[in-house]
């Protein structure tokens, strides 16, 4: 049992165990530890996106739990650690508090004005209603679903709309679900822009 909890074999604390058992509940041990992404909007591709999301948990931002901000200590002191990790840290972060949003919003790529116009009313609309549910800290990745055509150049057009909608390469990513090889190729570009 002690190797198991990765406790030294000749330690005989039972409140050390105690203690690493409360932090680290075996039965939170068996989800492995991934950062957790909230996806917002587009819900019918929330099931498609997880399973293309290895390396992540995914969740609807509607189906997580509204955390109270917490008020910021001015002063630590006299504060005593009642252990390695505070109680519950662990499932909050992996199970209740994203590490990031994933905002889905549908972009005609072939628009003749790149669809900039459309894609800022409905991003300014998301981004709204993350703020609403998240902290104002919580970084936010808007996620460009090509709908319709997608242009030769679909690269090329993203980069001018993210640069008019002042977005860089972490805070926005394309999604291509036409079809599977670019669903999949997007995908990991997705993950990988998500992980960053």
């Amino acid at each position: 049992e002690k190797e198991r909890m990765g406790l030294p074999p000749g330690l005989t604390t039972t409140l050390m165990e105690e203690e690493y058992e409360e932090a680290l509940p075996s039965s939170l041990l068996r989800i492995p530890p991934l950062p957790l992404v909230a996806l917002h909007g587009l819900t019918e591709l929330h099931s498609n996106i997880s399973a293309r999301l290895p390396m992540l948990r995914t969740a609807d931002l509607d189906a997580l739990p509204l955390l109270p901000n917490k008020p910021k200590r001015a002063n630590w002191d006299g504060e005593r650690p009642g252990g390695i990790l505070k109680q519950g840290w662990l499932r909050k972060h992996v199970q209740e508090k994203p590490a990031v949003v994933a905002t889905l919003v549908q972009w005609a790529a072939s628009a003749d004005n790149n669809g900039a116009d459309e894609a800022s009313a409905v991003i300014q609309a998301a981004l709204s209603a993350c703020n609403d549910r998240t902290e104002q800290r919580q970084r936010v990745v808007v996620v460009f679903v090509v709908v319709g055509d997608v242009p030769s150049d679909v690269e090329h057009r993203l980069d001018r709309v993210t640069l008019q909608l002042g977005l860089d390469s972490k805070t926005s990513a394309l999604l291509l679900p036409g079809h599977e090889g670019t669903m999949s190729a997007s995908s990991a570009a997705l993950q990988s822009v998500l992980l960053d």
